[in-house]
């Protein structure tokens, strides 16, 4: 798994517990609403700030 695609599981176990979802439910947000090729995109610019997150 590279780099990105691990923090970007990160990001998406830490909102569905955060929100109380499923993983599939925070998956099709995600793809929904760009996210993943978000975190892709700026990965090292947001892996600074992951604990804030």
């Amino acid at each position: 798994m590279s780099k990105e695609a691990a923090f970007s599981v990160f990001c998406l176990e830490n909102y569905k517990a955060y929100k109380s979802l499923t993983g599939k439910q925070t998956a099709e947000l995600f793809r929904q609403y760009g996210v993943f090729d978000y975190l892709n995109e700026f990965y090292d610019v947001l892996l600074v700030y992951q604990p804030r997150y």
